[in-house]
């Protein structure tokens, strides 16, 4: 579901009701935290075309990344090279 930074609440002095919207509207495929000066979000999966980390200080710009997510910078890295799979890299 796309939402434009204008539908997502916003309250001065604190960032709770957008950060309450945004974790209600991506929470399924990101964590979504806010530290004083970032907005960020990483993913939940490991989707081989969406990116693992949505990093902005700008709220517009971090709503607008996840409503159109850019392509992946890298790929993931096989279970197995990082021995979670029980397996022999």
């Amino acid at each position: 579901m796309a939402i434009h930074p204008g539908q997502v609440p916003r309250s001065t002095g604190t960032e709770t009701p957008s950060l309450e919207a945004l974790r209600e509207i991506y929470g399924e495929a990101y964590r979504i935290r806010r530290t004083r000066c970032l907005w960020i979000a990483t993913r939940r999966d490991d989707h081989p075309a969406l990116p693992s980390t949505i990093i902005e200080e700008d709220f517009e710009e971090f709503v607008r990344r996840l409503n159109h997510r850019p392509p992946r910078a890298g790929r993931p890295l096989p279970a197995a090279s990082l021995g979670l799979d029980g397996a022999e890299p």
